[in-house]
C-alpha cells in the first residue's frame, strides 16, 4: 500500500526544486559577474614535418574553445528536470502510474530523471575540479547514466523476488559501482592536479568534492539498506522517501554552493 504521505514528499519536492530554479533564475538575471566556465576540443595536429619518433604520426594535441558554460544555467537545468519528475507523480494521471511501480518495489521515473539530472551534476563537479575538454566531460555523463540505469535493472529484476522473500540478484547493483568509479576516479585526478599545480584551491571546489562524494555514498547505502531489508527499509516505501531527501540535499548543496561561492 502507497502512504499518501508519499506523495506529499513529491509534492514537497516539486515546490522546492521550483523555488530554487526561480531564486536562481531571478539572481542570475540582476548580476552580471557570472563566472564563464570555458570548454575545449582537444584534437591532434597535423602530423606533417612532426618528429613521428616522440609525438607518433598527429603530434601534440592542440586545444580549440568550443563553448563557455555558467554553473547557474546547470544547476537551474538540474532543478527543472527534478521539478518536472516529481512533478508528474502529483498529478492524477502519474499518480496511479507511480503508486502501481511503488507498489511493485520499482521507480523507472526516478532512474531516467537520474541519468540527466546527476549527469549535469557529475559534469559541474569536473568543471570545479579543472575538467575542461568536452570529450571527457560528455563521457562522465554518459556513465553516470550507465550506473543510473544498471541501478533501473537492478529493481526491475529483483522487483518481483524482493516481495515473494527470494533470492536477490546483486549483479546490476555491483556492475552499476564500476562506471561510478570510473567517473570518480577522472574527477580525482584532476582535483589532485589542481592541488599540486595551483598555489592555492578554493575551500568551496573542496567542499563540493567532498560534499558530493558522501552524497554518492549515501545513495549505494540507502539502496543496500532498502533492498538488503535492513531495519525500516524492509519498507519500500522508507527508502523511496530516503532517496528523495538525499537527492533535494545533494542537488541543492551543489548549487548554492556554486552560486553563493562566486563560482557560478
Amino acid at each position: 500500500i502507497v502512504p499518501p504521505s508519499l506523495q506529499n514528499w513529491n509534492l514537497v519536492a516539486t515546490a522546492l526544486y521550483i523555488t530554487q530554479a526561480l531564486a536562481m533564475g531571478f539572481n542570475f538575471a540582476l548580476l552580471d559577474d557570472h563566472v564563464q566556465w570555458h570548454v575545449f576540443t582537444t584534437y591532434p595536429v597535423n602530423g606533417e614535418g612532426i618528429n613521428q619518433w616522440e609525438y607518433g604520426d598527429y603530434g601534440p594535441p592542440v586545444s580549440e574553445e568550443w563553448i563557455r558554460l555558467s554553473l547557474t544555467l546547470f544547476s537551474m537545468l538540474v532543478m527543472i528536470s527534478s521539478a518536472l519528475s516529481h512533478g508528474m507523480v502529483v498529478v492524477p494521471g502519474g499518480r496511479m502510474l507511480y503508486s502501481w511501480y511503488i507498489q511493485r518495489n520499482q521507480n523507472p521515473r526516478r532512474w531516467f530523471e537520474y541519468t540527466f539530472s546527476f549527469g549535469l551534476v557529475k559534469v559541474v563537479i569536473g568543471l570545479v575540479v579543472g575538467i575542461s575538454d568536452i570529450h571527457i566531460l560528455s563521457a562522465i555523463f554518459v556513465l553516470n547514466a550507465t550506473s543510473m540505469l544498471l541501478l533501473s535493472a537492478h529493481e526491475k529484476v529483483n522487483a518481483k523476488a524482493r516481495n515473494d522473500g527470494f533470492y536477490l540478484l546483486w549483479f546490476p547493483y555491483i556492475c552499476s559501482i564500476i562506471p561510478q568509479l570510473a567517473n570518480w576516479c577522472i574527477t580525482a585526478s584532476y582535483f589532485g592536479a589542481s592541488l599540486v599545480r595551483l598555489d592555492s584551491i578554493s575551500i568551496y571546489i573542496w567542499e563540493i568534492f567532498i560534499l558530493m562524494f558522501v552524497f554518492d555514498l549515501v545513495l549505494y547505502l540507502v539502496l543496500f539498506y532498502q533492498w538488503a531489508k535492513v531495519g525500516d527499509f524492509d519498507y519500500y516505501v522508507f527508502g523511496e522517501v530516503a532517496l528523495i531527501v538525499q537527492a533535494i540535499m545533494a542537488k541543492s548543496f551543489l548549487a548554492w554552493i556554486t552560486f553563493g561561492s562566486g563560482l557560478r
